[in-house]
């Protein structure tokens, strides 16, 4: 039996869909684009843990002054809170704490002893998550 011939149905719709992308393109496209937002969120997620977002000045002052490092007295009375680091709730909040330790050349101290007993302070902090996070990974 010979075959006849068949033209394709809709055959002159394919002049008007030149050059788009058929169905297996968009397919791979969109595992693209969901490969590449699911990185995104990842990294988002990430960064959460990683770096915190910074605290206002209204918020920082309205921390208790346990929250900070040190607390000095100035000749004229007035007491400066040096590089907070627990929340209002009372919790070590981890990134405040790297914060912390980075800037304590930065601090302008009343008096020098001042920095070495902030060092103390927040090292002793760092050193209790290093213990905290060694146990949780099992490896003590």
């Amino acid at each position: 039996m010979a075959q006849l011939y068949q033209p394709r149905a809709y055959q002159s719709l394919d002049i008007a869909h030149a050059g788009r992308p058929d169905h297996r393109d968009v397919t791979v496209i969109s595992h693209r684009i969901r490969s590449v937002w699911l990185g995104v969120a990842a990294l988002l997620a990430l960064a959460g843990t990683v770096a915190a977002e910074p605290w206002s000045r209204a918020r920082i002052d309205t921390l208790p002054d346990w929250a900070f490092a040190v607390i000095e007295t100035a000749p004229d009375g007035r007491r400066l809170r040096h590089l907070p680091h627990h929340d209002e709730t009372g919790a070590l909040d981890s990134a405040h704490l790297a914060a912390a330790r980075a800037r304590l050349g930065q601090v302008r101290w009343l008096d020098p002893a001042s920095e070495a007993l902030a060092r103390r302070h927040l090292d002793a902090h760092a050193s209790q998550l290093d213990g905290r996070d060694q146990r949780g990974r099992g490896s003590r």
